[in-house]
């Protein structure tokens, strides 16, 4: 692993991820599937996962999560937080994220 991977990785771990949860707190919903992360450099990516089109009420959580993470990190690292409606199949994470939240779903 190379010294700018093992930085995202200690960021991630013992910065962004804190902030994540601590943000998330009373925020989530039945709907919300799955939360996934990524950090690249000064960015970290957020990913909501939504079992349904995410709702007005669903982006406005996502901003208040956003607006605490932005308050924790900034100016070091940038939060950039997305919704997405992931219909049928279990969603699973992209290249380079990790799963900050999952919730129990039937096995198909």
């Amino acid at each position: 692993m190379s010294l700018q991977a093992e930085g995202a990785q200690m960021s991630l771990q013992q910065v962004v991820l804190p902030s994540l949860l601590r943000g998330m707190v009373g925020m989530v919903t039945p709907g919300l599937r799955a939360v996934y992360v990524r950090v690249e450099e000064s960015d970290a990516y957020v990913r909501f996962v939504y079992d349904h089109e995410p709702t007005e009420e669903d982006i406005e959580d996502v901003d208040d999560v956003e607006t605490e993470m932005i308050a924790d990190l900034h100016p070091q690292i940038t939060p950039h937080l997305v919704t997405e409606f992931a219909p049928g199949t279990r969603p699973t994470a992209r290249s380079g994220e990790i799963v900050a939240f999952m919730r129990k779903e039937p096995t198909p």
